[in-house]
């Protein structure tokens, strides 16, 4: 039952959104995108764009260049990259690789209404809020939903179903 979800999650109803790579790099980037489908901000962040900044360096290559254009709800997604200091303020999703920044970032934005992402180990006890997890050459996503709630950022049931492990309280 899940798998199809995940599917659905993946190309939902812009199933041309995503080249169809299958590289670790492109499936990051399609997760990404429809975190977008499945959050909602706060109203007094709500704004005519979405925006998905990688902090510092990023590891998605060239393969960001498949949202240039999307939009979701009819509001077009920007993407920045080498976002750093007080722009990250700017930012509905944030994109953390490596460990070098990630205590910097999550310290700039942690009373924020701002989802972070990223890969490094333990990033949910940090204050994260979605944190990408490969097992068995598969890559899905854990959510840190007390620190998404405390921000006042609402994930949908949809995507909570997905999740490999939600942690619900602190």
């Amino acid at each position: 039952m899940l798998k199809p979800l995940l599917i659905a999650f993946l190309i939902t109803s812009q199933a041309y959104a995503l080249p169809q790579t299958g590289t670790e790099a492109a499936v990051k980037t399609a997760f990404l995108f429809n975190f977008f489908k499945f959050i909602e901000w706060p109203n007094d962040l709500a704004q005519d764009t979405f925006v998905l900044c990688m902090a510092y360096e990023d590891d998605l290559g060239t393969t960001l260049r498949a949202l240039e254009e999307k939009t979701i709800n009819e509001k077009p997604v920007l993407i920045h990259r080498d976002v750093t200091g007080v722009e990250l303020k700017n930012c509905h999703i944030i994109y953390i690789t490596g460990g070098a920044h990630l205590e910097a970032v999550i310290a700039q934005v942690k009373d924020l209404p701002i989802v972070t992402v990223s890969e490094q180990a333990d990033f949910l006890k940090q204050g994260g809020i979605i944190n990408l997890v490969a097992d068995n050459n598969r890559l899905g996503f854990s959510i840190n939903l007390a620190q998404a709630n405390k921000l006042g950022l609402h994930f949908s049931a949809k995507l909570l179903k997905l999740a490999k492990h939600v942690v619900a309280s602190e």
